[in-house]
């Protein structure tokens, strides 16, 4: 990543990560998934890194993308033969055919996101879409599953928030990066 656009980057998710930290404390200490509160925020560090800026969580575009992504990531359970053997994508079964559906919606939601940069005749275009399905899939699924399973983890040990806390905390003092201690600080 360029230099001058770690800074940029760096901002960007501490902006959106204190929109999922309010979202969190709107809850008011009752009991609730963050798995749609952490979707959002991987969702939209996704998009920021396909398309340079982040979008409103009223976005309707992007709540469809939200969306989208949901329904395809539950058609996809179950359905990882179809990466081995690309032949199944036409047989008439029901689940290929949600899938398939599904992926469709993914790519018409990240097109209407960046409507301005994409011609929808060109194929380059529509390939370009189907590498960014990939990306924002990638990236938003795999590390949202990650903080989930370290909310989880952090939950379940108290230890384990202490000793964490105390190491992100002298890491950050140590190597002179800020973006934690300024969080702190805001």
């Amino acid at each position: 990543m360029n230099e001058q656009l770690i800074p940029k980057f760096e901002n960007e998710i501490k902006e959106e990560l204190k929109l999922l930290v309010e979202s969190m404390i709107d809850e008011n200490g009752q009991k609730f998934d963050p798995f749609h509160h952490v979707h959002i925020f991987t969702t939209n560090i996704a998009c920021y890194m396909c398309f340079g800026k982040r979008f409103e969580h009223t976005n309707p575009a992007f709540s469809e993308l939200v969306l989208a992504l949901r329904e395809f990531m539950k058609a996809y359970i179950g359905s990882t033969m179809l990466n081995f053997q690309p032949l199944m994508w036409y047989l008439p079964i029901q689940k290929v055919k949600s899938l398939r559906t599904s992926h469709a919606k993914l790519i018409t939601a990240i097109s209407k996101l960046n409507d301005e940069n994409l011609s929808h005749d060109e194929p380059q275009d529509m390939e370009f879409s189907y590498q960014m399905v990939d990306l924002i899939i990638n990236c938003s699924e795999t590390v949202c599953a990650t903080i989930l399973w370290t909310i989880v983890h952090m939950a379940q040990n108290r230890h384990v928030q202490e000793q964490h806390g105390l190491t992100l905390l002298f890491m950050m003092w140590s190597s002179g990066t800020s973006l934690y201690l300024r969080a702190l600080q805001s």
